[in-house]
């Protein structure tokens, strides 16, 4: 089930690419150019993909298989990717 928010925001997942800060509700989801296009609305580690980060959040502008950055801190974007859940 995907939902609408605001604009052309759709619910989304994201799956961490690389190590970082664990994903956390309400860290802003940026372009690769660093343009906020959305922000999560829950995220945490997932065992079962060797605790790799994963999230889900309100997103605008992407497809499946898109890369983003999610803001984990002031000084720490991680990159990720969007994917539709199921995360596995």
């Amino acid at each position: 089930v995907i939902s609408h928010h605001e604009d052309d925001a759709r619910w989304w997942g994201i799956r961490y690419l690389e190590k970082g800060p664990l994903p956390r509700p309400g860290k802003e989801i940026n372009d690769l150019q660093g343009v906020n296009i959305g922000k999560l609305s829950s995220g945490a580690p997932a065992p079962s993909l060797d605790n790799t980060g994963i999230g889900i959040g309100y997103i605008s502008g992407v497809k499946e298989g898109d890369e983003v950055l999610v803001v984990a801190s002031p000084r720490k974007s991680v990159r990720a990717v969007i994917v539709r859940p199921p995360f596995i």
